[in-house]
């Protein structure tokens, strides 16, 4: 197993094969075009150079995220919801690094943990909690991810240390 030296490494891992499965989730998904204005369909119809593109941008370490289209989307019971909607390419890069880094993280989470996880929705948490309080439990603890992401952030900015799991992408 090699060991990599920094966050940034993990791009290295990345085929063209890997990006075109990747695309493949994104186009099923059927979403809207970003900020760059390229929608799934313009995206499939040049699919080769994109890829190919953002191959090379990413082995290159010179691939940035574009900015996010932010969209409002009415509440059922009054307000709004913001949505950040990524570029076609991003989610492709954001698609492609779920599916190397999934694995790695299913074999570490609890049977109790639902959110985000597959095969699992909020009906079954909903269903757990709902056993647990009728077998004499009375207490929920509910975890926020957002603290997992600062603390990943910090560690790649600061590049003075690597999380345990990115070994593990070899």
């Amino acid at each position: 197993m090699r060991i990599m030296n920094n966050a940034t490494a993990v791009t290295e891992l990345v085929t063209l094969q890997e990006l075109h499965c990747a695309f493949h989730r994104v186009a099923e998904n059927n979403g809207i075009a970003g900020t760059d204005g390229i929608s799934i369909e313009q995206f499939e119809l040049a699919k080769e150079r994109y890829l190919s593109q953002l191959l090379n941008d990413l082995n290159h370490n010179s691939w940035q995220p574009k900015p996010y289209l932010r969209v409002n989307v009415p509440k059922k019971n009054g307000g709004e919801r913001y949505l950040a909607i990524p570029c076609v390419r991003d989610r492709v890069v954001h698609t492609w690094l779920a599916q190397k880094i999934s694995p790695i993280f299913e074999s570490q989470f609890t049977r109790s943990s639902y959110g985000y996880r597959p095969h699992r929705s909020y009906m079954d948490a909903i269903q757990r909690v709902e056993f647990l309080r009728d077998s004499g439990y009375h207490w929920v603890v509910d975890a926020d991810i957002t603290a997992f992401l600062i603390i990943l952030t910090t560690i790649y900015c600061n590049k003075k240390s690597q999380p345990h799991w990115l070994t593990h992408l070899m």
